[in-house]
């Protein structure tokens, strides 16, 4: 297995005393090269250029994590999956979930995914639109309080694009019956 993380990303910019919370565009997003192709399973469909018109401000989403349920608690490597919203939408980074009442991100949650059902003529219409990068408050006592950010995948298509063409041409993928993301 390989990996490459986002060129723009650095971890000392939402660790620093000075970020407090919110949106922002950090870039925390990566790519898993797996060492053998994993035939079966469907993969999932990324959401394209042209659908991320669709992600508006309260659109249901659904959400996966493998995190804590309440702040305090261990995480268990339990998957949990549940159904939230858009609360907040910036161009790199949208809030999910709103407040402790709603289903929303947790520690633990990072790197998950968060799907929507979009309109489209295709057959199916599930996408990825977002990546679990951090809570919303960044202060320790409401970190699970106010929802979780995640990173738009769309804000990263073309660096995604681009990255999983060059893992074809130099051999770090394994399957490249489609060189960049599949559509």
């Amino acid at each position: 297995q390989s990996w490459l993380l986002n060129p723009k990303f650095n971890i000392n910019n939402f660790t620093s005393a000075s970020f407090s919370g919110g949106l922002s565009n950090f870039g925390d997003i990566g790519i898993v090269f797996l060492k053998k192709s994993i035939s079966n399973v469907q993969p999932n469909i990324v959401i394209t250029k042209d659908e991320a018109s669709q992600l508006v401000k309260s659109k249901e989403v659904f959400i996966a994590g493998w995190g804590k349920n309440i702040p305090n608690q261990k995480t268990n490597g339990l998957k949990y999956c549940g159904t939230s919203f858009i609360n907040e939408l910036g161009m790199h980074e949208m809030q999910i979930g709103g407040d402790s009442t709603s289903t929303h991100k947790c520690g633990g949650d990072s790197g998950g995914p968060t799907f929507m059902n979009v309109n489209t003529a295709h057959k199916r219409i599930e996408r990825i639109i977002g990546v679990t990068s951090r809570g919303y408050d960044m202060q320790s006592n409401k970190i699970c309080s106010k929802g979780g950010i995640d990173t738009r995948v769309d804000a990263h298509f073309d660096w995604i694009d681009q990255e999983m063409k060059k893992a074809c041409t130099n051999k770090t993928r394994t399957w490249c019956k489609i060189e960049g993301i599949i559509p």
